[in-house]
């Protein structure tokens, strides 16, 4: 999970602010 936090979270929420 610390993994997502690093950059995988960071690209979903990019993705939905878009």
């Amino acid at each position: 999970m610390e993994l997502c936090r690093r950059y995988h979270c960071h690209h979903l929420q990019e993705n939905l602010h878009n």
